[in-house]
Order: C-alpha cells, then structure tokens, then sequence
C-alpha cells in the first residue's frame, strides 16, 4: 500500500495562505526544567525553513503545571510571542465567545513592529459595521487608533466619493497627518496602492459583518506569513500560547460540540505561515476526526504533562528553602498526581502536582514567618483532596481567622483589584492592609490576570474556598456575596456596564432565578430599543456562570435549564457578533437544557425548545447546509409530537408551517 507524503498531505489539507506582560510568580521562578517538554518545544523552534510546522498541544490534568510551563516558555522564547489564557477568569470574557477578539489581542501583542494591513482594515471595518466604538485598540494610544480614524472617515463617505484607483491619494487628502504617516509604517499604504488592496478596501465597506468574521484568522495568517522577521533559516518566526482551551465550549454532551467550539483554533494552524501555535489544556486533540492531516506527526505534536519528577518536585522545595527530608516526604505523598495514572497513561513513573506543591510551600512559609515548628503529619491527608489541603494552609495563616476569612471571601468573585480587595480585608488603610495585600500577591495560587490591574485565584484554591465556606457557615457565604454586590454596584456608571456584570453574577450565585429575570428584562429591553452593542455584552454576563444540568439538586438543575434558555434565545436574536458562533451556542444552551427539560416531565417547554432548535439550525450560515436543515426537520417533527392540532392549534400552525418551510429548502 502507498503511503501519501508529506507534502501531499500538506497540499490536500492546508489551502496555501493567500502589551503588557504579567510579573512571574513565585512558582515561575522557582521552575524546574521540564527537560523533555522544553526539548521538544526547542526542537519545533529549530524546524528548517523548508519544513512544515506542527501545532503543539501539552495535555493534562489541572494542577499538574502545564501554565507555569508555557509562561517559561514564553520568557525564554527570543522571536516574537503572544499569550492567551482562554479561562475566562484568566483572561478576557469574550476571547471564548468571540474568536475576533481573540486574533486582534494576538495582534495586539505582536506589536506595531510587524505589519498586519490586511487584518487591521478588516477588522475596523467589522467593528465600524457593528457599531461598536469602545475597542480599546482603537482609542487613544491605541494600537489601532489610525486604522479607525481611516474606517470612520471612509465609512461616512458616499461610495462615489472614493475613487477605486486612488484610494491612497484620497486618504492622503482627507485624513490627518499622523495616519497619513502610519499608512506606510503599518504596510497599508502598500497595501491600498495594489488593484488587490483597493478592491479589497471597498468590499470591506460594504460587507456585512457576518461576511467578514470568516476572513479575519487567514487575513492574519497571510499578514504574519509575508510580514513576521526572518529567523536564522528557522521557518518558526513566532509563537502563539493558548492556554486553558477546554474552557471554550459551553457543553461538553459530543465531539461535534467540541470540534465546533475549537473550530478557530484549528483555523488559526497552518504549516506554513512561520507561526508555532502551542497549546496547553486537560485533554489530547482529536483533530483527525475533522482534517485527517492532524493524525500525523508533522502536523500535531501531543506531549502529556504529568505531575513534576520527583527530582524537579524535590528541587522544586529546595527552591522554596524548604529542606527537611521528613518535611519533603510529606509534601510529596500529599502532592502525587493519582489523576494521571488514572487516566491509563502508559507514563507510570510518579509524577507531583506543581498545585500541591505551591500550596504546601506557601503552607510552610506562613508557618516559618511566625517561628512555627512544621509538623510533617499534618500533611497526611489524601493527595485528591484539595480541600483539606486547602484548609491546611488556612490554618497555617494563624491569627484570629481575620485572614483565612479574606481569603476566602475573595474566591467568591471571579476577578478583583488591589482596592477592591484591600477594601474587603479592612476599610481602614494602613500597615496591616499592606502586609496582607503583599502576603496574597506572593502566594503560589494568586493570578494575574490578562486584564491590567485585576487578579484571581487558582481554580483549584478558589473552588475549594468557596466550597468549604458554603459548606461551613451557608449564611456566612451569601452575606459576602451580598457585600461584593453591593461593592460593585456601587461602582457601576450604568446597567450594563462591567461592574453591573460584576454585582450581577453574584446575585446569580444565591438567587439565580432573580439573576435570570433581572438579565431577561435588561436583554428584551436593549432589543426593543435596538441598542445592540449593549445587548452583545450582556451575553457575556453569563461567562463565569457555571450550568450544571447533572446536579443532584433538582431545584439548582431547573434553575439551571431555565437560564441556559433564556441565553439561548437571547444569542439567536443578536444581530453582532460572529453570527455562526452565536448560533452555536444557543443550539448548545438548549441542548443541554432539554436534558432538564425532558419530553416526559416537562413536554410543553420539551417542545418550545425543539422548536427553537430549529430555527436555529435552518439560520446557522455556512457548513453543511442540508445536514442543518434536515436536523431542523428532526427538531420540528418532534416538537408536532407535544403540539398536536388538537391540544395546542396556534403552536401546532407555527411549528407545521416551519416545517413545511424547512422541507421546501431541501428540494
């Protein structure tokens, strides 16, 4: 049998492409080398220039360290980077929901140094098609503020008035001197003086939005493959870290979801445009099911990250002056990566959670401060249960609770700021503020966000925390949600504005009906007055919402499916945004609803759900357009089956003339 070559695969596979930084924590600088990963990251790095590039994707468990290591990659990587964390507490709350947002922070963080023309227009233009002039990238300083005074100004003129032959002469008279100088440092006037830059220029102008969201990632690939510097003969010229990628789908009930979900980032690979895509999260890519090309080596390089070595794990404590052999053996045994081996890894060698490790270092270190002797036995506990080392370390804060409390009390909201957090330890100012602002920013679970100024905490402690204060003292729990909604209200300008949000998910976690209607009437009420920018933000309020329709309380599981439906509607009726995404995830909402509302207990909203599913497959734009219409049938039929003409006879007209819409189209 003949096996293709790597260049056949290559061309039946891949179509040719036509900031600010975080300080390192702790943890980051005590590393300890990861030599096989880092090899074979150096080992891509070096690819020829004549070679294609794989994507490489390190996998594993949370805990386990794999964002530490990305972020040592990223510091000791000489050619031009960016990072991206697509938790959305790490990051930013759209980058997930919105890919557009995701590719202009990339460009963002590339800097002015490398020419993006073709990007840079048609992203402008699809935010000035939207109405939307809050992009920070745009405003002030902006990376993109020239680009969008040329889109206002171009966008507010007849067609006639600019002249396809001469847009770069038109520019030169209309607008300001200072984009007149950026037009030829940032490539466009290049790019406008070729017949393929001008014509593309007045296509932007009028597009549709929805027309333009598809072009953005292979824009940005075509930019960086002609525009990126040259790198010693290495065809690698830049790198892109994506950490986190399982926190981009909404439900995880099919593979099908997930190849959607992860569909931009798929997009976003290509072997020949000198960008090194690395990715870390919980589990390997199964991109083959979708471009077969990804089953080979050349292309995807999977690397599981298991628990530290017990030599890096070992030296990890050394780092941390921790030295004790007893006192190591007990971190150790707290620390093992059970999960791993769980998973039917043929890696069986013990592996150490670089979580467990920074939690136990911090543990002593509180200890060590107030000359506490550090009993090994009080690290004997299960190596799953991060609870009790959670609560641990609480312990070894010491005092009269004042700081565990704080701490706590700070993992109840997804992000938070130096004053908002010295504000929940004490409202006086003063030396004992500063001590437990400067003791929280040298934990090994404290994070910085992506978003300048605003931290939060490891999944882990934060989930743990707020767990065992829900658990211990309930009334406790909602009284400190209460006070950081109240605080971030009091902060809020508007109804919509990111504070609102703020103050809002908290009222989602001890009242979530109330959260739901109060969210209901703010999306209906911008509808109605056809203020679509705000109703495009208000879908990202549900982004630090976690659903669970599994739960094995009825009562949060029915509260649960009732938001998940309300979002749904709200995303089919958005008008911005990239409408195939949105329509994604609304079918996602309600499907994972409908495992609530069930045809047998709950037939009436069974079938109000299957008729939305319907129509939100017959308006998803692109893909496979018959597959969609016919799961469109599928939905209608089945929502007939609750909507008989006898029982229900203006919903059984609706949903049968759908159907007989949706038959029509497939003929």
């Amino acid at each position: 049998m003949n096996h293709p070559t790597i260049e056949q695969i290559q061309a039946s596979m891949f179509t040719p492409i036509g900031e600010n930084t975080t300080t390192p924590s702790e943890q980051l600088a005590h590393f300890t080398n990861r030599v096989e990963e880092v090899s074979t990251f150096e080992r891509i790095l070096k690819i020829a220039h004549d070679q294609p590039i794989p994507l490489l994707m390190f996998y594993g468990v949370g805990g386990a360290g794999k964002s530490w290591m990305l972020k040592r990659l990223r510091q000791q990587t000489q050619i031009p980077t960016a990072y991206l964390d697509l938790d959305p507490r790490i990051g930013d709350q759209s980058w997930g929901k919105d890919s557009s947002r995701a590719l202009a922070e990339i460009r963002r963080q590339f800097g002015s140094s490398i020419q993006c023309p073709r990007f840079d227009l048609a992203y402008a233009w699809l935010r000035y098609h939207e109405g939307r002039t809050d992009e920070p990238l745009f405003q002030g300083s902006g990376l993109l503020g020239n680009t969008w005074e040329l889109i206002v100004e171009a966008g507010s003129a007849a067609a006639d008035d600019i002249p396809g032959a001469s847009i770069v002469t038109w520019v030169v008279n209309k607008v300001a001197s200072p984009v007149k100088d950026w037009l030829s440092d940032f490539g466009v006037q290049d790019w406008l003086a070729s017949k393929l830059g001008q014509e593309d220029f007045l296509t932007l102008k009028s597009e549709l939005p929805s027309g333009i969201y598809p072009q953005l990632t292979k824009r940005l690939l075509e930019d960086l493959q002609k525009n990126l510097p040259e790198n010693d003969g290495c065809n690698v010229k830049a790198v892109v870290f994506l950490d986190t990628i399982e926190s981009l789908r909404e439900d995880r009930s099919s593979l099908e979801k997930l190849d959607s979900a992860q569909g931009w980032l798929r997009d976003l690979y290509h072997p020949e445009s000198g960008l090194l895509l690395v990715m870390g999260g919980r589990d390997s890519l199964q991109w083959g099911r979708v471009n077969p090309a990804f089953d080979h080596s050349t292309y995807l390089v999977q690397k599981m990250v298991s628990g530290l070595s017990k030599t890096d794990a070992v030296q990890f404590l050394e780092n941390c002056d921790i030295t004790d052999p007893a006192i190591q053996n007990a971190i150790l045994a707290v620390s093992l990566d059970t999960e791993t081996h769980s998973t039917g890894s043929a890696n069986k060698s013990d592996g150490y959670h670089a979580y467990s490790l920074g939690l136990c270092a911090d543990t002593c270190h509180n200890l060590l401060k107030r000359s506490e002797t550090i009993d090994p036995e009080s690290f004997d506990m299960s190596s799953t249960d991060t609870h009790a080392l959670a609560v641990r370390f609480l312990r070894s804060m010491g005092g009269d609770g004042t700081y565990a409390e704080w701490l706590k009390t700070l993992s109840l909201t997804p992000r938070f700021d130096e004053p908002s957090a010295r504000e929940r330890f004490s409202k006086n100012a003063g030396a004992e503020q500063d001590a437990a602002w400067k003791a929280l920013t040298s934990y090994s679970f404290f994070r910085e966000t992506q978003q300048s100024g605003w931290f939060t905490l490891h999944a882990r402690m934060r989930e743990a925390l707020a767990e065992i204060q829900q658990h211990d003292n309930p009334t406790l729990w909602q009284s400190h949600h209460v006070q950081w909604h109240e605080y971030w209200l009091g902060l809020s300008n508007n109804s919509i504005d990111s504070m609102a949000s703020k103050a809002w998910y908290h009222t989602w976690c001890t009242e979530p009906n109330n959260a739901d209607a109060q969210w209901k009437n703010l999306a209906e009420k911008t509808r109605e007055e056809l203020r679509m920018e705000d109703h495009l933000t208000l879908l990202d309020w549900w982004t630090p919402c976690e659903f669970d329709t599994s739960s094995g309380d009825e009562v949060s599981r029915d509260q649960h499916a009732r938001a998940l439906v309300s979002l749904g509607k709200e995303l089919l009726h958005a008008s911005l945004g990239d409408r195939a995404a949105n329509i994604q995830r609304a079918i996602e909402c309600y499907e994972a609803a409908l495992r609530v509302r069930t045809e047998q207990a709950f037939p009436q909203d069974w079938a109000i759900i299957q008729n939305n599913l319907a129509i939100a497959y017959r308006n998803i734009p692109g893909g496979d357009r018959a597959a969609n219409i016919q799961r469109a049938i599928e939905c209608y039929e089945a929502a007939l089956r609750v909507y008989t003409k006898q029982a229900f006879p203006r919903e059984h007209k609706v949903v049968l003339n759908g159907l007989e819409s949706a038959r029509k189209l497939l003929k």
